[in-house]
């Protein structure tokens, strides 16, 4: 089985549009596992969250959820340090961080911007020439210097920033930790 893993996972990293990459496998058992990096990346390597891990995101929101260990009502401040909440959401003066949900990330209603579409310093034209990644907390910092487009639960809007999936990560990692 571990041959097959590095054959296949070889074949894919000979395409010239591949320049980085991971792969683990692993059974249910805990028996069979196997990991393989490359470009310079392995199992332990920070690698920019791309749209579909959001779906695996969603997944463990809410199978924590099922479990009872959080609630989509939950403010993010039960999770996060209050230094990467501060001046995230703060909308014409008035600061709406702490009020965030898990539900406001969730569905895409909190309000925040998103620094891979938003601002001069966006990431959207760099992404397609090179490879890069940020730490959370620079992420974070960098949401920060944008502003919100609207107070988060503003009844028919929605705004689509990647920032919500990160701090959903973050909590999720709080949580299992």
């Amino acid at each position: 089985m571990m041959r097959k893993c590095e054959i296949v996972f070889n074949k894919a990293i000979a395409s010239n549009k591949i320049h980085e990459a991971v792969l683990f496998v692993e059974n249910a058992n805990g028996d069979f596992s196997y990991s393989q990096g490359y470009g310079g990346k392995d199992i332990d390597s920070p690698i920019l969250m791309a749209s579909i891990t959001k779906l695996f995101t969603t997944t463990c929101i809410l199978a924590l959820q099922e479990q009872g260990k959080l609630s989509l009502d939950d403010k993010i401040a039960k999770y996060l340090d209050n230094s990467v909440l501060e001046g995230l959401q703060a909308f014409r003066g008035k600061e709406y961080s702490f009020e965030l949900t898990i539900s406001d990330l969730l569905f895409q209603i909190s309000g925040l911007p998103d620094v891979y579409e938003e601002g001069k310093d966006n990431f959207k034209l760099r992404a397609v020439k090179e490879d890069f990644f940020y730490t959370f907390n620079e992420i974070v910092a960098m949401t920060k210097r944008l502003k919100p487009h609207f107070i988060p639960r503003t009844i028919k809007r929605a705004y689509y920033a990647d920032i919500n999936f990160d701090l959903l990560g973050k909590i999720i990692e709080s949580i299992m930790n």
